[in-house]
């Protein structure tokens, strides 16, 4: 199963190296340290007005200013970056938040609950803000992006982090369970996006990051296709952006795990269980129960109980290798923009194992799919 790549990983606080190392253990969440550097001021700054759709084009632009397939990862900044993660109590969202910090960069760091991220508490490095990518009303999430915007005069990185996932039968869920499973981790993703990409337009320069998953290559497997199909979408979505995006100077990525040793998965629960469970907070099951599904319900159970806590994927690593990436330093130097990036060995095998399926269905059907040309 592939809820282990929804998000949730081990808290602590991360030493500050020139290069990449590996990562001394860092404590509890609870006892995670508090940053007593001052409060940001809010710069005086008049934030740049979004530009209108004709006033977007107005600018002279070269078509040799960028690439979105020639773009080098290598590029350096001489100013910190500024982030913005959404999902920052747990998962690659609280990595992130520490990898960032620990090389100098600033982050604007939010979830649903305030409390969730008090220990950050606000400096002159770490902002943190109270955002919900599921609301609906979009205004809300324009005056997150210039509030957010305005505390440095600007935001380098928009990373769309914040999801969950839901454990259950497509008949069980319905359109109101996927409705709600899309509202974070698609439609979230939208919203934050697009809330963004007026004053980066207008600024030319920007990277938004997509975290996806495996589990959009694995949708064969039972009980997993609503939380797979939205990363699904989240590919597709991720894909567009790019090619969109790319006449604007503004980088996108999709980034894939597989597999990796978090909290995500604490205990399971199914339609089919006798008592109530207690779930890890980026973990959901469909409200509805329908008795045909109890056999591969409680298989399911038992297989996803075993895989919480045996991921082979260390999620301070990953939340590493993106920073590098992103900043053109360490395994990223002198490498192009990626259009994707796997990450684990078992998100590489289940991607390859996916690839070879279908080009195996297109070859073996090759002479009926020619045989429909109208000449």
């Amino acid at each position: 199963m592939s809820f282990a790549a929804v998000t949730s990983r081990t808290p602590g606080a991360r030493p500050q190296t020139p290069k990449r190392a590996t990562p001394s253990p860092r404590p509890p969440l609870a006892h995670a340290p508090h940053i007593t550097i001052p409060r940001p001021h809010k710069s005086n700054t008049q934030l740049p007005t979004p530009p209108s759709p004709s006033s977007s084009h107005s600018h002279s632009l070269s078509s040799s200013s960028f690439s979105s397939t020639t773009t080098s990862s290598s590029e350096t900044f001489s100013r910190p970056k500024v982030w913005f993660i959404t999902g920052c109590s747990s998962g690659f969202g609280f990595e992130l938040v520490h990898s960032a910090l620990a090389r100098g960069d600033r982050v604007i760091a939010t979830a649903r609950s305030l409390d969730n991220i008090r220990y950050l508490e606000r400096s002159d490095r770490c902002y943190v803000m109270n955002v919900d990518v599921s609301n609906e009303d979009e205004s809300v999430m324009e005056r997150i992006a210039k509030e957010a915007w305005g505390v440095w005069d600007g935001v380098d990185v928009v990373v769309n982090n914040a999801g969950f996932g839901t454990v259950g039968s497509l008949e069980e869920a319905g359109v109101q369970g996927l409705l709600k499973q899309y509202q974070t981790n698609v439609f979230g993703a939208v919203r934050v996006t697009n809330a963004f990409l007026p004053y980066m337009r207008q600024r030319r320069s920007g990277t938004v990051l997509f975290i996806g998953s495996r589990s959009g290559w694995r949708t064969n497997l039972p009980l997993g296709g609503i939380y797979a199909s939205s990363k699904a979408a989240l590919h597709a979505i991720a894909e567009t952006y790019r090619t969109e995006l790319a006449q604007f100077n503004i980088r996108s990525l999709l980034i894939e795990p597989g597999g990796f040793r978090t909290r995500t998965i604490r205990t399971v629960q199914s339609p089919s269980s006798p008592h109530q469970k207690r779930l890890s907070p980026s973990m959901s099951v469909s409200t509805k129960h329908i008795s045909d599904y109890d056999d591969i319900s409680g298989k399911a159970e038992k297989f996803v109980s075993q895989v919480g806590g045996s991921e082979e994927g260390d999620p301070k690593k990953a939340a590493e290798v993106i920073l590098d990436i992103v900043r053109g330093e360490g395994v990223a130097r002198g490498r192009e923009w990626p259009e994707w990036l796997f990450l684990g060995s078992d998100c590489l095998r289940d991607v390859g194992d996916k690839c070879d399926r279908v080009r195996g269905v297109m070859e073996e059907w090759r002479d009926v799919s020619l045989s429909t040309r109208l000449h």
